[in-house]
């Protein structure tokens, strides 16, 4: 393929969002009319470009006609250094069969290298740069299931054969180190050495790649939040010529478990801003002062590394009303919060986050504009979100053929996120139940006893 046709098919599309149930497979939708006028078809491999350099797998896309848009999932966007309603450039990318590709994971797992052979057949045929994180799915989803939206792409892939017959390792996510040949779009064969690091990979401050994938049943919340923090963060300067300042708080208040903590998290990450994350009773000291400098130093921080996120969980705790404390120390802390963030040199660069589940108890002046602008309520997921949040809890699980989400989705009203993930949670426990009576807990676990946990 020659780097001449690679120029002329450049392309500039804007990002959206890829329903979660395709994401995790490099597949990159773009309406089909594009992908004609760049002389490309559905299953090309192609090049994309943000503020890094990433690769994937060009699917027809009917229902974006005439939008110019490009929709690829959470990692692809964190590959690409870009998020939603950002502009990338696509081309046709000169693909180079992979000799050798040395992965590092994002979290300790045991036994990787045994797991070597079965990460490779997870990704057959993937395409990868330098620098890429890359999501190994435990299942995948079945070919012939009626919801299936990607049956037809499945068909055209190797490694989307078979369904969740496949090996199953559970979900991980891992960084491309280096691949023989360097600094190229290269493809994973059978014939490419996977070599995988021991050591863990410190991706960012949180310690963990959080994105807009991983939050579920909270579409409009998303919606608000990034209008109210990305916007300030990435483009001050529209607020520079309304001669306005920008949002510098935002109150995230809902029930126990509904992942306030998650999107702040998401959002950070997905914003490429330095997240700085505090609990409230952390901040608190016996010591005379040692509060406040805690606060200041954080201020400090997040200004010093702008553009900055600073998240503070359980903001009742160290913001309570000053009218109905007693204690001095408490009092001090409530002042010397609203003096930073009257304070904020940072303006549009360093945005507050603040959580809570009693937003009655907060002080009122933390609440006025100038502080915390904007209040975003989570409520309860409905049935839509439920489902979403099941699939997202499950997507790394090894699921019989007859489980039905949408089931469970129906007769959970009332759960919130955090139960989902226990609903989940326990019934992985309950197939390790079944396999306990084969197994001696002194001596390692037979690769096909473990095969058998299903859920």
């Amino acid at each position: 393929m020659s780097q001449e046709k690679s120029e002329k098919s450049t392309l500039k599309l804007r990002i959206e969002r890829l329903e979660k149930n395709r994401s995790g497979r490099s597949l990159c939708y773009v309406d089909q009319e594009i992908i004609n006028q760049m002389g490309l078809s559905t299953g090309d491999i192609i090049e994309i470009r943000g503020k890094k350099k990433t690769t994937g797998i060009l699917v027809s896309s009917m229902a974006d006609k005439g939008k110019g848009v490009i929709r690829i999932d959470g990692i692809q966007r964190l590959n690409a250094g870009a998020t939603i309603g950002e502009y990338v450039t696509i081309k046709l990318a000169d693909v180079f069969p992979a000799e050798e590709v040395v992965l590092t994971p994002t979290r300790p797992n045991i036994d990787m290298k045994k797991q070597a052979e079965a990460i490779k057949g997870k990704l057959i045929d993937k395409p990868v740069v330098i620098g890429d994180i890359v999501d190994i799915l435990g299942t995948f989803v079945q070919q012939d299931d009626p919801d299936n939206p990607m049956s037809d792409i499945m068909k055209m892939f190797p490694f989307f054969k078979g369904g969740s017959r496949r090996p199953t390792i559970g979900t991980l996510r891992l960084i491309v180190e280096n691949t023989r040949p360097s600094d190229k779009v290269v493809r994973i064969t059978r014939n490419t050495r996977i070599k995988i690091n021991k050591r863990v990979a410190v991706l960012n401050v949180s310690g963990e790649v959080v994105t807009y994938d991983d939050v579920g049943g909270l579409t409009d919340e998303i919606q608000r939040i990034r209008e109210m923090v990305e916007l300030p963060l990435k483009h001050p300067e529209l607020f520079h010529r309304l001669n306005i300042d920008p949002p510098k708080g935002v109150l995230l208040y809902g029930p126990s478990g509904t992942g306030k903590t998650l999107m702040a998290k998401a959002v950070s990450q997905e914003s490429n801003a330095y997240f700085i994350s505090i609990n409230g009773p952390e901040i608190m000291s016996k010591f005379y002062g040692a509060s406040e400098g805690r606060l200041r130093d954080i201020f400090r921080e997040a200004e010093d590394n702008a553009p900055s996120i600073i998240f503070i969980d359980e903001i009742d705790s160290i913001a309570p009303k000053r009218g109905e404390i007693t204690g001095e120390v408490e009092r001090r802390v409530v002042s010397q919060l609203l003096s930073l963030m009257d304070g904020l040199r940072g303006r549009g660069e360093v945005i507050c986050i603040g959580a809570t589940n009693r937003i009655n108890s907060i002080d009122q002046a933390l609440r006025r504009p100038g502080r915390f602008d904007r209040e975003i309520e989570f409520g309860v997921p409905n049935v839509k979100g439920r489902k979403e949040i099941f699939q997202i809890h499950t997507r790394g699980m090894p699921m019989e053929e007859d489980v039905n989400l949408n089931y469970y989705a129906e007769i959970t009203h009332g759960f919130v996120g955090a139960d989902i993930m226990a609903v989940s949670r326990e019934a992985a426990m309950f197939s390790l139940r079944r396999i306990l009576p084969k197994i001696n807990l002194d001596e390692p676990i037979p690769g096909e006893i473990i095969q058998e946990l299903r859920i």
